[in-house]
């Protein structure tokens, strides 16, 4: 049983550990005596070269994790913009933020320049230098400007933004154009607006709190481009969990903007947000100091671990011993109640994908969102319980969760349950003569193994969804 445990979680722990499942982390580590840059791939740290540096897009939620560095190294991160000169930003709030040993970008926009990162042992060791990162990577969007769209021409205008989304297409115009707004794989949630901050299309719903939302605002690609702004009104990311909120629909928002009559260029603005833990967040769409519109979005909680109760069948044996007549005159010794046993059990179930995400790099405390169908593999869970009765001590159960529904799972694993046998081990039954009464009959507990299944219902999940179900008649 070990060997095949541990078999699985391998199996999982590889699956997982893929970089295009993660946030983009880089290490910047201590390593027999030699401090490199790396990236983690399958589980392994893999050396950086310096063009592979260079190649790196410095933007919005890139990530240094220096918890491989001893103690007492130093760590410096300096930053030259775009047509701009050197400076140290490593305690800049503004464009660097520190947590858990990670230094994580926080300023917005594309062009946020090249770094150089040192790390200096302490003691006058010689400082080792990362420099010209992000120097020759793939452009990105300037706080939003089009990407990848090659119809993107300041000196093409047009007579409304209507037009200018009619006339092109590619890269995040093919969001704002299609009517997907949420990727739950890539846990990525769009919320597309107009120059005057209406809604294009419908608001993403069922977003949850390890979501990264993506406003995209069709601008005029002018002067004006720098006084849009996207406020998200101190929500915040404050990891916790077993939360519950209600899970309404979002109504859908009808697009009702005016036509613009001067011929304009416009492009795409990208703003970058979340993720959030707050239940509600409202986003407001600025130009310079006047509000045009207010979005509000609703968060799903997510959990590490449910809370399910099972009816099983269990192979593990637990029987009464009975009087019974053996002949006319004699009595022997029967066992009743044998065979299966029907036990109401209490399980938590472990939502494992997360944790081992976290143990492969990532961040974000994730967990799951239980309002949304999982994928095949997170299907399956691991659960540990105990029997419902006056004495929950008796009997333990650790097995598998197979969910074939919301809230619904097929369960099968180990039962292993205290027991009544004959103290008399040599007593054959109904076959040995007893000579004494009922109350002679002598009996102990011992501990035995056995297999079960059953079905298990989440009682979180059941509740959640009993209570809108109610609250909807």
């Amino acid at each position: 049983m070990k060997k095949a445990v541990a078999f699985l979680f391998s199996l999982l722990y590889g699956l997982i550990l893929s970089p295009s499942l993660f946030s983009q982390v880089y290490y910047i580590r201590e390593n027999g005596g030699n401090i490199v840059f790396q990236q983690r791939r399958n589980g392994s740290f893999v050396n950086q070269t310096a063009e592979d540096i260079k190649k790196i897009p410095v933007r919005k939620n890139l990530r240094f994790d220096v918890s491989g560095l001893a103690a007492t190294t130093t760590f410096k991160i300096e930053l030259t913009p775009p047509g701009g000169t050197i400076s140290e930003v490593t305690n800049n709030a503004s464009v660097i933020s520190l947590a858990n040993k990670q230094y994580k970008i926080v300023k917005e926009g594309g062009s946020i320049g090249v770094l150089k990162l040192t790390a200096t042992p302490t003691g006058g060791g010689t400082p080792v230098v990362f420099d010209n990162l992000g120097a020759s990577a793939s452009p990105v969007v300037r706080d939003g400007a089009d990407a990848g769209n090659g119809n993107d021409n300041n000196a093409e205008t047009f007579s409304s933004w209507r037009k200018y989304l009619q006339s092109n297409r590619g890269g995040y115009l093919d969001i704002i154009k299609g009517r997907q707004r949420y990727f739950t794989y890539k846990n990525i949630a769009y919320i597309c607006l107009d120059p005057l901050g209406n809604i294009i299309g419908k608001k993403p719903v069922n977003i949850d709190q390890d979501d990264d939302i993506i406003i995209l605002m069709v601008v005029p690609n002018t002067e004006a481009f720098d006084t849009y702004s996207i406020n998200d009104n101190d929500a915040e990311y404050a990891p916790s969990d077993l939360m519950i909120r209600p899970t309404e629909a979002i109504p859908d928002e009808n697009i009702h903007s005016g036509e613009e009559r001067e011929e304009l260029p416009y492009t795409v603005k990208v703003f970058n947000k979340g993720p959030y833990t707050s239940s509600d967040v409202t986003f407001t769409a600025m130009q310079e100091n006047a509000m045009l519109n207010n979005i509000t979005v609703h968060v799903n909680p997510l959990y590490h671990l449910g809370l399910g109760v099972s009816y099983v069948s269990s192979s593990l044996e637990n029987p009464d011993f009975q009087l019974v007549p053996l002949t006319s005159t004699t009595n022997t010794i029967k066992a009743a109640n044998t065979g299966r046993q029907t036990i109401l059990t209490i399980n938590a179930i472990w939502y494992w994908w997360s944790t081992i995400r976290y143990i492969g790099g990532s961040s974000i405390t994730r967990g799951r969102d239980v309002l949304k169908e999982p994928d095949f593999l997170t299907r399956f869970n691991p659960t540990f319980g105990v029997g419902l009765s006056r004495s929950i001590e008796n009997n333990f159960f650790a097995g598998i969760n197979f969910e074939f529904a919301r809230g619904g799972s097929i369960t099968a694993g180990w039962h292993y349950g205290k027991v009544s046998r004959l103290l008399d081990k040599d007593f054959k039954l109904g076959e040995t003569e007893f000579t004494g009464t009922q109350a002679d009959i002598k009996t102990d507990n011992v501990w035995k193994w056995g297999g079960f299944f059953g079905v298990t219902l989440d009682t979180r999940i059941f509740n959640r969804l009993f209570s809108t179900t109610r609250s909807n008649n």
